[in-house]
C-alpha cells in the first residue's frame, strides 16, 4: 500500500514541479541548490526537490523562455553560482496557472467534501 502512495506522490510532485520552481522565482532570483532548500523550506520538508528533478527543469524552462540565468561571483574564493530569473512570459504563465491550479484545488476539496459545488 506504502508503495502505491508513493508512486502517486511521486506523480503530483512530477506534475507541480514547473508551478513550483515558477512560484518561488517570483519572489527574486535563485541559484539551484537555493531553491531546492527554498522549496523545501516552504513544504515544510513534505516535499523536495531533486537534482535530477530540479536542473532538467530549470534548462527546459529556460529553452522554453519562462526563465533566464545569469552567472553571480559567490565572493572571494568561491565559485560563481548560476541563478536564474522569472521571465515576463514566466509570470504570465505562473499566474495562468495559479488560477488553473485554484479550481482544481477547490475542486478536489469540494470532492472530499461531498459538496455538489454549490
Amino acid at each position: 500500500m506504502q508503495e502505491d502512495v508513493e508512486k502517486w506522490l511521486k506523480e503530483i510532485k512530477k506534475g507541480v514541479t514547473r508551478y513550483s520552481i515558477l512560484t518561488i522565482l517570483s519572489d527574486g532570483d535563485m541559484y539551484g541548490y537555493e531553491l531546492r532548500h527554498e522549496f523545501e523550506t516552504r513544504t515544510r520538508g513534505i516535499m523536495t526537490l531533486t537534482e535530477g528533478n530540479t536542473y532538467p527543469t530549470l534548462h527546459k524552462m529556460e529553452s522554453e523562455a519562462l526563465v533566464t540565468s545569469f552567472w553571480r561571483d559567490s565572493g572571494e574564493g568561491l565559485p560563481s553560482r548560476k541563478y536564474y530569473h522569472i521571465t515576463e512570459k514566466g509570470k504570465v504563465l505562473l499566474s495562468e496557472m495559479m488560477l488553473e491550479w485554484n479550481k482544481y484545488v477547490e475542486a478536489m476539496n469540494d470532492l472530499r467534501s461531498g459538496n455538489n459545488g454549490n
